[in-house]
């Protein structure tokens, strides 16, 4: 969606870079994105300034009026923080939506699988309105064997549902109920926006004793890169320990519930920003 100076905003809505005052609208878009790719195909080169995503200094200094992008990358609340003092709306036309998703090794199926179910069992744990403190409601499974029987409930406990996460996290800046594409499906709508499965022919197992997850549990210690961005990581440092907060690294420390029963303190963060 786009975001910056309310008149030029409502002309980039139209994708009217020709008429007037929209004559002078500049776009700043996330260079190597498929935001770009997109907007090319509808404005004309001059209209488009690429930036580095997250830079917002390009905005502020004049050189662009729109930005366009993730609603949680244009918030108006990360613009106040880098100084912009002027007007700001956002938008209300949505060219396309880039899911954000955890990622793992593609030669190793089962750890995918096993990351995927805890990702999921917390959407499901939402909309079963179970958090945190009711997190024993939860079903149990065996299916990656009776070790892990608990690792849902495990994970729910360390870190509450999806909605809890995001409500720490992000809603103060992208309130959720303005993410219209970000609300639990109840069956009262259709699947408007099919995700992508990505490569659909199985691939083979990992070799035995090799596996992330044998080797993650060898070493006792979870190994998570995070980049270091407002709302979904940020390391908190104080005089008695140095921790991550933010939505990813609630994905992180539920991981580490699952798989280390309970135990949120076997995350090791790599921070991948630079």
């Amino acid at each position: 969606m786009f975001g910056g100076i309310p008149e030029y905003v409502d002309c980039a809505d139209r994708l009217d870079t020709y008429f007037g005052n929209c004559s002078e609208v500049r776009i700043c878009v996330p260079m190597g994105s498929s935001f770009h790719d997109l907007l090319a195909d509808y404005v004309a080169d001059f209209n488009i300034r690429p930036v580095p995503i997250g830079d917002y200094e390009t905005f502020i200094k004049g050189k662009c009026n729109v930005l366009l992008g993730s609603s949680y990358l244009i918030a108006e609340f990360l613009l106040r923080n880098e100084g912009y003092t002027g007007d700001y709306k956002l938008g209300r036309t949505k060219l396309l939506k880039e899911p954000l998703s955890m990622v793992t090794r593609e030669d190793d199926k089962k750890w995918s699988d096993f990351v995927n179910w805890v990702f999921r069992s917390l959407l499901a744990a939402e909309e079963q309105n179970i958090t945190h403190n009711t997190a024993s409601k939860f079903m149990t499974t065996t299916v990656f064997g009776e070790k892990y029987k608990d690792m849902f409930v495990n994970a729910i406990q360390a870190v509450g549902n999806y909605g809890d996460i995001y409500r720490r996290h992000m809603e103060d800046f992208v309130p959720r109920d303005n993410l219209k594409s970000n609300l639990l499906n109840n069956g009262s709508t259709g699947l408007h926006f099919a995700y992508p499965l990505g490569e659909p022919t199985e691939s083979p197992d990992p070799i035995a004793g090799s596996t992330t997850h044998s080797i993650t549990k060898k070493e006792g210690k979870l190994r998570c890169g995070i980049f270091d961005r407002e709302g979904f990581g940020k390391e908190i440092v104080s005089t008695t320990a140095r921790r991550w907060q933010g939505m990813d690294a609630d994905y992180c420390y539920a991981l580490s519930a699952s798989l280390f029963e309970g135990d949120t303190n076997k995350v090791v963060f790599v921070n991948l920003t630079n």
